[in-house]
C-alpha cells in the first residue's frame, strides 16, 4: 500500500507494509495471541497433587530419622564398650574400677578423646550416655559394667542399654518396646 502524503509515518502500524512473513513468525504470532498463563483451577491442582506427596514423603522422612537416631544409639554403646574393654585391659588387676576406674566418661574420653562427642550433654546431642556398673543380681563389684544411651526426638525418650555381668552374661535391654527401633515380643534380655 503507498503512503500518501501528509500521513504520519510514525503511526503507521508494522503489519501495514506490504512484506512476506515467513511460517515460523506466523505460529509465533499465534501462540503469543492464546492463552498468557495458567488457570487459578490450573495452579490449584498442581498444589493439591504437591500437598498430597508431603502427605507421604514427611511421615516417612520422620520415621527413617527415628531409626538413624536408634542406629546412632546402639552404635554409641558398642564404642562405649570397647573402650571400657580397652581400659579394663590396661588395669593389671583385671578390673573395671581398680588401679583406675573404667567406668567414668572422664576416664574413658582421656583414653579415647574420640568418645567426647558420645558423651556430650542433652543440649548438645539429641541423646545421652553413661556409663556405670552393672545392675545384673548376683554381678561381683568391679567386674561388670552397664552402658546406657538415651534420646529423644518425637515422643517418648527411648532407652538402650547393654549390661555386663561378671559371670559373662550380657543382657541387651530397651524401652519402651515397640517403640523407635526397640522392638517388641521378645524375651527380656534378649532385646535389640
Amino acid at each position: 500500500m503507498p503512503i500518501r502524503a501528509g500521513t504520519n509515518v510514525k503511526a503507521l502500524q508494522f503489519n501495514e507494509f506490504p512484506r512476506k512473513v515467513s511460517p515460523m513468525l506466523k505460529s509465533a504470532q499465534k501462540a503469543t495471541r492464546g492463552e498468557g498463563g495458567f488457570t487459578l483451577i490450573e495452579l490449584l491442582v498442581v498444589m493439591i497433587i504437591i500437598a498430597i506427596l508431603m502427605a507421604v514423603a514427611v511421615p516417612t522422612f520422620l520415621k527413617q530419622k527415628q531409626n538413624a537416631q536408634a542406629t546412632k544409639a546402639k552404635s554409641n554403646i558398642k564404642q562405649i564398650i570397647t573402650a571400657v574393654e580397652s581400659c579394663a585391659s590396661s588395669n593389671t588387676t583385671g578390673s573395671y574400677i581398680t588401679p583406675r576406674t573404667c567406668l567414668t566418661s572422664a576416664t574413658l574420653i582421656a583414653d579415647e578423646p574420640v568418645l567426647r562427642n558420645v558423651f556430650a550433654p542433652i543440649a548438645v546431642a539429641p541423646e545421652v550416655c553413661a556409663v556405670g556398673a552393672s545392675t545384673q543380681a548376683g554381678s561381683v563389684a568391679g567386674l561388670g559394667f552397664r552402658v546406657t544411651c538415651t534420646f529423644q526426638s518425637d515422643g517418648p525418650i527411648v532407652t538402650f542399654s547393654e549390661d555386663h555381668a561378671s559371670g559373662g552374661i550380657i543382657l541387651k535391654d530397651c524401652n519402651p518396646a515397640g517403640n523407635k527401633g526397640c522392638p517388641s515380643g521378645l524375651p527380656a534380655g534378649k532385646m535389640w
